[in-house]
């Protein structure tokens, strides 16, 4: 509160500066100096910027620490950061849900994959081999059969 208070008196201090530059600057044009503690009505427009902008402010700083510095911001803040987590912790189960739902294969679906394909294969090799086989050996029982034939 300390700091806004230097602040705002700072703010004022330079307004004020300012407010005394623009009446030496129209003291010197022959125009009406528009500095309101001589009086006159007329005011520079950054002169009433910073002072309308000070006022606000201090007044928000002041609100705000007393909406900051009793005991039900504190709950409130509290109520606020479970909430918070809760929805990211529920957002992170629909997520994996979604992920799961997908069924997209795993490092140890795949590796059980490769070894399941392998022993297929294995499979058909051996498959092939008895084929072989048995063609070569339909082809010699036909040869045998057509040479006595003759």
């Amino acid at each position: 509160m300390v700091a806004t208070q230097q602040s705002a008196k700072q703010s004022g201090v330079k307004g004020e500066a300012s407010k005394g530059s623009a009446s030496k600057e129209s003291a010197s044009n022959g125009k009406p100096s528009g500095n309101p503690e001589n009086g006159t009505p007329h005011q520079t427009l950054g002169g009433a910027a910073s002072s309308i902008a000070g006022k606000f402010e201090s007044a928000a700083a002041e609100k705000a620490e007393s909406a900051v510095s009793g005991r039900g911001f504190a709950t409130l803040l509290g109520w606020v950061t479970e909430n918070v987590i809760a929805v990211t912790r529920i957002g992170s189960d629909v997520a994996d849900l979604a992920v799961r739902n997908l069924r997209l294969a795993g490092r140890k679906d795949l590796a059980r994959l490769g070894a399941q394909q392998a022993r297929t294969e294995d499979k058909l090799e051996r498959l092939l081999a008895e084929v072989e086989q048995l063609e070569a050996e339909l082809r010699r029982s036909r040869e045998a059969d057509r040479k006595p034939s003759r």
